[in-house]
């Protein structure tokens, strides 16, 4: 995670910072910054230009996250053609790949707390599993689980 990479271990050990969050972006500033992204002159040379209303789609679907909101832009005035139009109709614009996919927090909440990091060096000497169990025994987490599910928007 970006947040383990952010600071050097020793001086998160010097400082005593043990976590470290960080606030969404309001929508209002947001809009702004891709306003302007959308209106600079380098990026028309490039890629199309957006619309307000496609602008705000971004916005509202990044949930405060500037690099998804980036991101997604970037992806959506890669597109140079229109989308085909299915059999049903054309396609609208919440169901391209800019919008987040509310399942998959699920997903990365359950695989924070199954795959979370362990430390052997934290291993205790007492038995805490039956014999026949030991197969499934494992090293102790380095942090607790229990708050990922504030973690995940």
């Amino acid at each position: 995670s970006l947040e383990g990479s952010l600071l050097p271990k020793d001086l998160k050990f010097s400082l005593k910072i043990k976590n470290i969050s960080f606030n969404a972006i309001a929508p209002t500033m947001m809009m702004k910054v891709l306003t302007k992204i959308n209106n600079s002159p380098k990026v028309h040379s490039c890629y199309k230009k957006l619309s307000k209303s496609e602008i705000e789609n971004i916005v509202a679907d990044s949930l405060g996250d500037i690099r998804n909101a980036i991101n997604s832009m970037q992806f959506m005035c890669m597109s140079y053609f229109k989308k085909p139009l299915s059999v049903q109709g054309s396609v609208s614009s919440s169901e391209d790949g800019s919008k987040r996919d509310s399942s998959l927090f699920l997903f990365h909440a359950l695989g924070k707390i199954l795959y979370s990091k362990r430390d052997a060096s934290k291993k205790s000497n007492q038995d805490v599993l039956p014999t026949h169990l030991k197969m499934f025994e494992r090293d102790p987490l380095i942090s607790n689980p229990e708050p990922s599910g504030k973690d995940v928007r």
